[in-house]
């Protein structure tokens, strides 16, 4: 089926804003359910055991978070390639099919049974220089082909075969419209590609010039700066999705908060000594009383030395006032 750039464009964006949306509601909710939780210490942690802790509960958090809303994703994807909705009826779409998948059933009508013919469309996206559908989607879910802008008389019906008057960089079409989504890049719209001026240019002269006020669409180009994205322009939108949109994780923690709430009113701490066998005590005795006679031995000497010079002055001091004479 022929798809023009100008038509895609819009269901694209407002698909986005839908997943950047969803994207922000998956965040807070993990955030609520997060913060509902309740952190049980034992003991009162240190700020590098509390910040090693927190760091692996909120890591766990992101990674789980981004993970689930990939399944989320996944599984539209997943529903869309089995059920294969429909695509619109073979007169209007132009699509190919194959006459073989065709069935004759009998549907009941008001008064009789009515023969009636069910023809099975095999959609898929249509190579822009040919019209041709070269890619199954109901057997491949990677069919794939660039997105182009027709000359605007494509919509006359003389221009069965409609002409390519520019290929979009980074704008691809594929099974469905998300699938489409996931696999375009944004680089067309930044500001310093050759892109942005030309598909504005196409859209003014689509659109612009039927209103009356010009000025209502004045968009601006993004601007890329690798210090504050890491998603570089030609990276496609399924990676960026895959990472749930966000560029960066910024959790915040507080060590004196947490000490503040957690603080204790009292400590008790116990201690447990080691029990000495009787042969321990036994050696622990001697060897005092060995450490005992060893200071004496050093000391008892001096100690009488001290003693016998003491005496002998004292006994020098009573001699000589015995051999002073009375007073009258």
């Amino acid at each position: 089926m022929i798809t023009d750039w100008r038509t895609l464009i819009g269901p694209q964006f407002s698909l986005l804003s839908d997943l950047c949306q969803l994207a922000n509601n998956t965040i807070q909710d993990a955030v609520d359910r997060f913060l509902l939780q309740s952190f049980v210490a034992s003991t009162v942690l240190t700020e590098d055991n509390l910040n090693t802790q927190l760091n692996a509960t909120l890591n766990q958090l992101s990674q789980s978070t981004v993970v689930n809303f990939g399944f989320l994703v996944d599984i539209v994807q997943l529903l869309m390639q089995v059920d294969q909705p429909f695509m619109g009826s073979v007169q209007s779409s132009g699509s190919q099919f194959d006459s073989r998948l065709s069935a004759n059933i009998t549907g009941k009508g008001d008064l009789i049974y009515l023969p009636m013919q069910i023809t099975f469309l095999l959609t898929g996206p249509a190579d822009v220089n040919t019209t041709k559908t070269n890619c199954i989607c109901a057997t491949n879910s990677s069919c794939e082909d660039p997105v182009t802008i027709y000359f605007n008389d494509y919509y006359k019906p003389q221009y069965f075969y409609p002409e390519v008057d520019y290929v979009v960089p980074g704008s691809a079409a594929g099974c469905s419209p998300i699938g489409s989504l996931q696999l375009s890049t944004l680089q067309c719209f930044y500001s310093d590609s050759d892109c942005f001026p030309v598909v504005m240019n196409y859209i003014q002269q689509t659109y612009i010039n039927a209103v009356v006020d010009p000025h209502w669409f004045d968009p601006r180009p993004l601007i890329y700066d690798p210090t504050s994205s890491r998603f570089p322009p030609n990276t496609s939108i399924k990676m960026i999705i895959k990472d749930i949109m966000i560029e960066q994780w910024n959790p915040s923690t507080s060590y004196k908060r947490f000490y503040e709430l957690c603080a204790p009113h009292y400590c008790t701490y116990s201690q447990i000594g080691q029990r000495k066998t009787i042969l321990e005590v036994a050696v622990t005795l001697v060897s005092l009383v060995g450490g005992l006679i060893v200071s004496l031995r050093v000391i008892t000497p001096q100690l009488v030395k001290f003693l016998i010079g003491l005496l002998g002055i004292i006994n020098k001091r009573h001699r000589q006032q015995e051999q002073q004479p009375g007073s009258c």
